[in-house]
């Protein structure tokens, strides 16, 4: 398991609405907790790939 972000100084949030920058403590704490939970949501490679190929397939 990926070791978790202990400082984050800035993040930008890419959206429908444009870029935006993060700097304030709680929202930075926000994104922290967010790329945390990351590896315990995300699918296993493998599966990532197979559902990526059947959403292509789909279109």
């Amino acid at each position: 398991m990926p070791a978790p972000v202990h400082q984050l100084d800035t993040v930008r949030l890419d959206t429908d609405r444009g870029s935006e920058l993060i700097d304030a403590p709680a929202q930075l704490e926000r994104q922290r907790l967010i790329l945390d939970r990351m590896p315990h949501v995300a699918l296993p490679q493998a599966e990532s790939r197979d559902f990526i190929t059947r959403l292509a397939g789909d279109v």
